[in-house]
């Protein structure tokens, strides 16, 4: 399997599958050093001790920085030295240093609390959907709401508060981009309980909400089968196409390529395409998600013989969990 590093969550996760080798391919070597840490943290501590250590349960600083000295052996030179000079980022604890994390804590959080702390506290105690679905419509998607989301989903606001203009390669108008937030709300609370959606308690307390709402990897139904699956984990610094140009045929059997088209033209994201149809066996799955834009799906198709698997896509992304996603699956076929 070939999986897009980011924050390193989705690599671990896939990990729970038990593939026989997972390459996690990331441009940025940050990234790949976080999940280094990451990866070598499971592998010597119990869940409890690792949610202590990550900074989803309450620990001493000084704790944290104890148990990164017993972890150094486990990290490459380049990553030890990276770390070395972060130390202030292991004493908070990894989970919420990232810059998105940092950015909804910053911005988003506490506008939500202060304009919707009944609202946040009555979806978060909903058992039935269809119940939550209504009430969200009705005392959530208000007015007020409508234009909060306008004003703070403008492309360049944005572009300067996360410090990243890749986001919004192909975006420019703010009303349509609050629609589709919004759009992305309804479909999830359509289909998944607020409680179940670690994202959202994320995104509107800086917080996961409690041990069932952090990332896959990290609960309690998951964690030691992947922990012993760590084996299988390759890490890889490069650019996506570059690496995968240096592949042979017929490697990988399934790729998880995350968000990047937000990130890149369309000309550019049908080059790594091909390249994934060139080095894909027959009947591998591809998955990406798309992010504010859709994909030119048509063109895909027909510039890299990939085959769009449009139900599995429209199932996926009904339920999916990450609120503002449009899932894209498409399969490798015979050249």
């Amino acid at each position: 399997m070939l999986s897009v590093t980011g924050s390193g969550c989705r690599s671990l996760a896939l990990l729970e599958s038990g593939p026989r080798r997972l390459v996690s391919v990331d441009a940025n070597p940050v990234q790949n050093y976080v999940l280094e840490l990451k990866a070598a943290a499971m592998r010597q501590l119990s869940l409890s001790e690792y949610l202590c250590f990550i900074g989803f349960e309450p620990g001493q600083r000084r704790d944290r920085l104890l148990v990164f000295e017993e972890l150094r052996e486990h990290l490459s030179p380049p990553a030890l030295e990276f770390w070395h000079e972060s130390l202030m980022a292991v004493r908070r604890g990894l989970l919420y240093s990232g810059a998105h994390e940092k950015f909804y804590a910053a911005w988003i959080a506490p506008l939500i609390v202060a304009s919707r702390r009944r609202q946040l506290r009555d979806l978060h105690n909903f058992t039935q959907v269809e119940a939550q679905s209504l009430y969200f419509e009705s005392e959530w998607l208000t007015p007020a709401w409508e234009r909060a989301v306008r004003m703070l989903a403008r492309p360049r606001l944005i572009r300067i508060l996360l410090d990243d203009p890749s986001y919004f390669e192909r975006v420019d108008k703010g009303s349509e981009l609050a629609d589709y937030i919004n759009n992305g709300l309804r479909r999830t609370f359509r289909r998944h309980l607020a409680s179940d959606v670690d994202l959202f308690g994320l995104l509107c307390t800086g917080r996961y909400w409690d041990p069932k709402n952090v990332p896959f990897y990290m609960r309690p139904a998951n964690y030691e089968r992947i922990k012993s699956h760590l084996d299988a984990l390759e890490i890889v610094t490069a650019p996506l196409g570059t690496y995968l140009a240096q592949q042979e045929e017929a490697t990988f059997g399934a790729y998880s390529l995350s968000d990047v088209t937000g990130w890149m033209p369309h000309e550019d994201l049908v080059a790594i395409l091909r390249e994934v149809g060139r080095t894909a066996v027959p009947g591998a799955r591809i998955v990406y998600r798309d992010l504010f834009a859709e994909s030119n799906i048509v063109a895909i198709e027909r510039e890299t013989g990939l085959f769009h698997e449009c139900g599995l896509s429209e199932e996926l992304t009904e339920k999916d969990r990450a609120l503002v996603f449009t899932i894209q699956a498409f399969q490798a076929v015979a050249q």
